[in-house]
């Protein structure tokens, strides 16, 4: 168990006391759901499949805005390959860009690699 709580009887509140594990679980979880969008992007047998995933990877940089995602990668519908270069190449701009209070780094990486990784296949498709 990753979180234990302990109640104390007289006070009647629990506390919570957090396994030293934890942030590593979810750092560790957090790599392994990045792979799996890049790799099952990359294993899309269709151009189709493809658009499906990155939407919904968009989808979810709608909940994070406090990231610095410009809103230009975040909109919806994707209209194609050369929409899809553009977002990369936005997000590459800010990966190299000079740093901002509200750009996360890893975020950011997280999306080129999303980005590259559909136009990379949408270009063998």
């Amino acid at each position: 168990m990753l979180d234990t709580v302990s109640a104390s009887h007289r006070s009647g509140v629990a506390v919570v006391k957090q396994d030293p594990t934890v942030n590593v679980a979810r750092a560790i979880r957090s790599d392994i759901i990045e792979l799996m969008i890049t790799d099952a992007i990359k294993l899309a047998p269709s151009e189709h499949v493809v658009y499906f995933l990155l939407t919904a990877y968009v989808e979810t940089l709608g909940h994070i805005d406090l990231y610095g995602i410009p809103e230009d990668v975040k909109r919806l519908p994707i209209s194609g390959k050369p929409d899809v270069s553009e977002r990369l190449d936005i997000m590459r701009d800010v990966l190299h860009g000079p740093p901002s209070t509200t750009t996360v780094k890893a975020v950011i990486e997280e999306a080129v690699d999303v980005f590259g990784a559909a136009s990379e296949q949408l270009e063998r498709l």
